[in-house]
C-alpha cells in the first residue's frame, strides 16, 4: 500500500524523472529487540526507515517492484545491533532537521497505528 502511495504522489506532482525522492516510514521493532519486549509492554517500539530513489526508477525502470524491494531491504536490515547503536546515539548532541535543506524537499512520510490485540 505504501509503495502505491509513494508512486502516486510522485506521478501526480509530475516530478523530473532524475529528481531524488525520499520516502520515510515507521518500522516496528517490537520483536527485533533482544530480548523482545513483553506482550504487556504498552508503548511505541519503532524506528524510522528512509529510502531514496530517483522518480524515474520508481515510475519507469524498476517500477513498483523496485520500490517494494528497497523497502524490504530497509526493514530486513533493522537488527538488534543496529537498534542499540541508534539508541546509544540518542545520548549524544541533538541534531535538528530542516525541511528545506539536504534533499528533504521531495519527501513523503507515512505513519500508522500499530496493530496488535491488547485486550
Amino acid at each position: 500500500m505504501q509503495k502505491h502511495l509513494w508512486r502516486t504522489v510522485i506521478r501526480n506532482q509530475q516530478l523530473d524523472l532524475e529528481k531524488e525522492c525520499n520516502y520515510v516510514f515507521a518500522i516496528n521493532v517490537r520483536r527485533r529487540i533482544v530480548p523482545p519486549l513483553p506482550d504487556t509492554y504498552f508503548g511505541n517500539a519503532l524506528t524510522v526507515g528512509v529510502i531514496g530513489m530517483k522518480a524515474g526508477e520508481l515510475l519507469l525502470e524498476g517500477g513498483l517492484g523496485k520500490g517494494a524491494l528497497e523497502m524490504h531491504k530497509m526493514i530486513a536490515s533493522c537488527s538488534d545491533e543496529k537498534l542499540k547503536i541508534l539508541y546509544a546515539s540518542w545520548v549524544g548532541p541533538p541534531t535538528m532537521f530542516h525541511s528545506g535543506s539536504g534533499g528533504l524537499s521531495n519527501m513523503l512520510a507515512t505513519i500508522s497505528s500499530p496493530r496488535f490485540n491488547v485486550y
